[in-house]
C-alpha cells in the first residue's frame, strides 16, 4: 500500500490504515514531499520515482492512498496526474481521500479516475456533521453499491457552488498575501495549488522551534484572541535560513 504524504494525512485515515494492513501483513510505502512546494511536477515526480523504486524491488503495489487537498500543511494535489502515474506503474487500485476536496475545487470524479473517491460535506458544502459520500468506479466487484443520500439548495447561494469556489479563492489567497508581505515570509505553495485553505509562512521573532512551540502559540492564539489556525512547523532546508513557520 501506497501513501501520498503519510504524515500530512488524517490521525484516523492514519489508524486505519496500519490496523488494516497489520492484520493483512502488508506494509505501507510512504511518499514524503517537502515544503515549501514550487509546482505539481515536484509532487509527481516523487510519487513516481517511489513507484519505480517499490517495482524495482520485486513489490507490487495493491492501492495507493492520495490525499486530493491536504490540510496541515495546505496544499492542492494533482490527483488527476498522480492516478496517471499509478496506471502507467501498475498499481492495482487507487482511492482518493478528498476530505476538503467538494466545493473547494472544480471536481470531475469520473475525469479523475481513481477506483475510490471520498469525502464529508459539513466542511464546505454546508451540510451537517457526519454528512459524506463515497464514490466507487463501476466495476464489477462494486456493481451493487449505491448510496441513498441525495442533497439540494444548490442555487441558494449567490453564484451557486462556482461562485462559492472563487469567492473562497480569491479571499484566502488575498490574505495570505497580506500577511505574507508584512512579515516577510512567503506563501507555502503557488496560488493555483490553493483553494479555500492557505499556506503562510511566520516570522521567526515568533520563537517557534519545533512542534511543541508550534503547539504553544496555536494554543495561545486560541485562548488570547479566540482564533482557531493549525501551525505546522517545517525543518528548514540545508540552503536555508530558518526563519519561517507554517
Amino acid at each position: 500500500m501506497l501513501s501520498s504524504h503519510y504524515k500530512c494525512a488524517y490521525g484516523t485515515v492514519k489508524n486505519s490504515i496500519k490496523a488494516y494492513f497489520e492484520r493483512a501483513s502488508g506494509y505501507v510505502i510512504e511518499v514524503p514531499f517537502q515544503f515549501l512546494v514550487n509546482s505539481s511536477e515536484e509532487i509527481v515526480n516523487e510519487f513516481q520515482m517511489a513507484l519505480v523504486k517499490e517495482k524495482a524491488s520485486g513489490r507490487i503495489v495493491r492501492l495507493a492512498l492520495i490525499d486530493h487537498l491536504t490540510s496541515m500543511p495546505s496544499v492542492l494535489l494533482p490527483v488527476k496526474k498522480l492516478v496517471e502515474v499509478c496506471r502507467e506503474e501498475c498499481v492495482d487500485q487507487v482511492f482518493i481521500d478528498g476530505d476538503h476536496g467538494v466545493e473547494c475545487v472544480e471536481l470531475d470524479i469520473q475525469e479523475i479516475g481513481a477506483n475510490f473517491y471520498t469525502s464529508n460535506l459539513h466542511k464546505w458544502f454546508f451540510c451537517p456533521a457526519l454528512v459524506a459520500f463515497l464514490y466507487c468506479k463501476k466495476s464489477v466487484t462494486h456493481s451493487e453499491m449505491h448510496h441513498p443520500m441525495v442533497s439540494h439548495d444548490y442555487d441558494r447561494f449567490e453564484g451557486g457552488i462556482d461562485g462559492i469556489k472563487r469567492r473562497n479563492h480569491d479571499v484566502v489567497v488575498e490574505k495570505g498575501k497580506m500577511l505574507a508581505k508584512p512579515w516577510g515570509t512567503n506563501l507555502g505553495s503557488p496560488p493555483d495549488m490553493c483553494v479555500s485553505m492557505i499556506m503562510v509562512g511566520m516570522p521567526a521573532c515568533l520563537g517557534v522551534s519545533g512542534d511543541d512551540d508550534a503547539l504553544k502559540l496555536r494554543t495561545h492564539l486560541r485562548e488570547k484572541f479566540g482564533v482557531e489556525v493549525p501551525i505546522y512547523y517545517r525543518m528548514p532546508k540545508h540552503e536555508e535560513v530558518a526563519k519561517t513557520t507554517m
